[in-house]
C-alpha cells in the first residue's frame, strides 16, 4: 500500500490508473486490521489513503470501512463523493441504501409519523415542565431537561416549546447525535439543547452542566415494554441525575411526584391462534433437528408483528390486564391466568401497553 501511495504521490496523474490496485490492497488491509480487533486504526488508514488517492474505488472503501465501524453518516458523506466522481458508480449507491438501513431502522419513521403519540408526548411534557416550575424554590432560576435517549431530538424540541430553559439530549448512537443536531438547528432550538454522546449511566456532572436536572424524558420503551432497560435507566436518572421533588401541598395530600416521563404502564395480553404465525417460528427441534449450542437462537423472546398483518388469526379470549407499574422498579414476577372461551390452538401470547406518560393529577395523559 506504501508502495502504491508513493507511486501517485510522484505521479499525481497515475491515481485514476492505479486506484483499483490501492482499492484492493486497502481492503485487504482494513479486514485484517478489524479482524485483529484494530478497527480504529483501520478506519485512520482508510481515511488517509482517502486523501492521498481521492479516486471512486478508493473513496468506496474508505466509505465501507466508515460504516463498518459505526460511523454510518461519515460512509455515507463519502459514499456520496464517490457518486459526485462517477455518476455511473452502481455500488456506491447501493452502498448507501444498505448504510441508511444500518443507520435508522425502519420503526423510528413509524414512530415519528405517529402523530397522536407525538401530541400525547408533547402534552405530557408541557405539564411535566409547569409542573417541576411551580415546585422549583425560586421559579426564575433556569429549568433543565433531561431527554434519555433522545434520536432526532423530538422529545428535546417539545422540552424547549414547553419552556426549558436548558436541555441535555444524550443518545449512544453517534449517527442521531449527528441526525439531531441537524433537526435542532432546522427547529430552532439548538442554542438551548446540548446533544451528548453517551448512555445515560455514562454522564457526569459535567454533561448536565454542573447541576442536576429538573425533569427526566424518554422513548425507552420496545414492543415487549422492558426490553430497552427503561427500569434500570430511570432509577439511575432518579437517583444520580434528578434534582429530588419537592413535596407540595394541593387540596387534600401532599405530592412529591418526580417530573419523570413516562411515569409508568399497564400492559395486557390475549391469547391467539394464528397459523402462519406458527409456521414462521416452528422449532427447528420439531423437524429433529438440534441446534440449542448454535447461534441459531432467538436474540429476544418476542418479536413484533401487527395484528391487522396476521389475517388468519384468530382470538382464544378476552384481553387480560396483565400488569400495572410505575417505572420506579421491576415488577415481580407473577403467574397470570388467561380466560378461553374459543376452541382453538395456542400459537402466541399477544401483549401490548398504555403509557403513563403524566400522572400528576391521576390521569394518564396519553397511551
Amino acid at each position: 500500500l506504501a508502495g502504491l501511495l508513493g507511486a501517485v504521490g510522484r505521479q499525481p496523474d497515475s491515481a485514476a490508473r492505479l486506484q483499483e490496485q490501492v482499492a484492493e490492497v486497502l481492503g485487504e488491509v482494513c479486514r485484517r486490521l478489524t479482524a485483529q480487533g484494530r478497527g480504529a486504526v483501520a478506519t485512520w488508514l482508510a481515511s488517509n489513503t482517502a486523501q492521498l488517492c481521492p479516486q471512486p474505488a478508493v473513496l468506496f472503501v474508505a466509505a465501507q470501512q466508515h460504516a463498518t465501524s459505526g460511523n454510518h453518516v461519515k460512509g455515507l458523506e463519502i459514499c456520496q463523493q464517490c457518486i459526485d466522481a462517477d455518476a455511473s458508480f452502481l455500488a456506491a449507491e447501493e452502498a448507501m441504501d444498505n448504510i441508511k438501513s444500518l443507520a435508522v431502522s425502519h420503526w423510528h419513521f413509524q414512530m415519528l409519523a405517529d402523530r397522536e403519540r407525538n401530541l400525547a408526548y408533547a402534552n405530557a411534557i408541557g405539564r411535566a415542565v409547569t409542573y417541576a416550575r411551580a415546585t422549583m424554590p425560586d421559579p426564575s432560576m433556569p429549568l433543565t431537561v433531561l431527554d434519555i435517549g433522545a434520536g432526532t431530538g423530538l422529545l428535546s424540541v417539545y422540552a424547549v416549546r414547553a419552556g426549558a430553559d436548558r436541555v441535555v439530549a444524550c443518545e449512544v448512537s453517534a449517527t442521531f447525535c449527528d441526525i439531531a443536531r441537524r433537526c435542532l438547528v432546522l427547529n430552532g432550538v439548538a442554542d438551548r439543547v446540548v446533544v451528548v454522546n453517551k448512555l445515560s449511566t455514562d454522564l457526569t456532572p459535567a454533561d448536565l452542566g454542573g447541576k442536576k436536572v429538573h425533569v427526566v424524558v424518554t422513548e425507552l420503551c420496545d414492543a415487549g415494554l422492558f426490553g430497552e432497560h427503561i427500569v434500570p435507566v430511570l432509577t439511575h436518572a432518579t437517583k444520580h441525575l434528578m434534582l429530588p421533588p419537592r413535596q407540595t401541598r394541593g387540596a387534600c395530600s401532599v405530592r412529591t411526584t418526580a417530573p419523570v416521563i413516562p411515569q409508568g404502564a399497564v400492559l395486557y395480553g390475549q391469547l391467539i391462534e394464528c397459523p402462519s404465525l406458527r409456521r414462521r417460528v416452528a422449532r427447528l427441534e420439531d423437524y429433529g433437528l438440534d441446534f440449542s449450542q448454535t447461534l441459531l437462537q432467538p436474540a429476544e423472546p418476542y418479536t413484533c408483528d401487527q395484528l391487522t398483518m396476521l389475517a388468519d388469526h384468530k382470538a382464544l379470549g378476552p384481553p387480560t390486564e396483565i400488569l400495572q407499574t410505575s417505572f420506579a422498579s421491576l415488577p415481580d414476577t407473577t403467574r397470570i391466568t388467561f380466560d378461553v372461551d374459543t376452541a382453538g390452538h395456542i400459537d402466541a401470547v399477544v401483549t401490548w401497553f398504555d403509557l403513563v406518560l403524566w400522572n400528576e393529577a391521576g390521569h394518564a395523559a396519553g397511551g
